[in-house]
């Protein structure tokens, strides 16, 4: 069964210790108005959000739901680009250039609109962790099968850090939910590094 790992724990302890520090950040100069406080503020707002994000996944993890496929024929091009743009601002704060590219206007088949939606979240949100100046986020036809790519020109994996990645032990939530995500579209997910750029690939069968 899914469980909540030590990893996981430990972001979440993270996210809630930097909420803490934020809004006692923000008692501290409340009194100024100055920019600094809408920086600690949004700083708030964003672990926050962090925290119930990671809640969120644990939660689904021990409900049917997070075993099931909810597919219906749907846009994948709209679902990624969508989800890929929440991240813009971030990425931009950051200084990382963020592109995105579908083969296709869009690529119509049967999946799961809230899950593919949560592998492009979770999958741009690891590359935002790594990525020096730029993530490409590619959804592609190719054959029978439909393509998410993230791709970002950081250190990348080692061996042993990307084979760890497909276990919740080794590397918190996300990338073991995009994995079992993928699995119940009868996808997979592949970690590479292509080009000086590491690659996370999901791939899913167009019928």
């Amino acid at each position: 069964m899914y469980m909540l790992s030590m990893d996981s724990t430990h972001d979440l302890k993270i996210a809630i210790q930097m909420m803490i520090s934020c809004a006692q950040m923000i008692q501290l100069e409340a009194e100024e108005k100055d920019t600094k406080l809408r920086e600690y503020a949004h700083l708030l707002v964003e672990n926050g959000r962090e925290a119930v994000d990671y809640l969120q996944q644990a939660l689904d993890a021990g409900c049917s739901a997070y075993f099931m496929l909810d597919a219906a024929q749907a846009d994948a091009v709209k679902t990624i680009r969508n989800a890929a743009e929440k991240f813009v601002p971030q990425a931009k704060r950051m200084g990382i250039r963020m592109m995105f590219h579908s083969s296709d206007s869009e690529i119509h088949f049967l999946f799961d609109e809230e899950k593919l939606s949560r592998i492009a979240l979770n999958l741009v949100a690891n590359a935002l962790k790594y990525a020096q100046s730029r993530i490409a986020v590619r959804a592609l036809k190719k054959g029978e099968e439909f393509l998410l790519e993230v791709r970002d020109d950081g250190a990348g994996f080692e061996k042993e850090a990307a084979a760890s990645a497909y276990r919740a032990e080794g590397n918190g939530i996300g990338l073991v939910e995009v994995r079992h995500f993928a699995l119940l579209h009868g996808g997979r997910l592949e970690i590479a590094r292509e080009g000086g750029e590491t690659v996370l690939r999901i791939s899913i069968p167009l019928a």
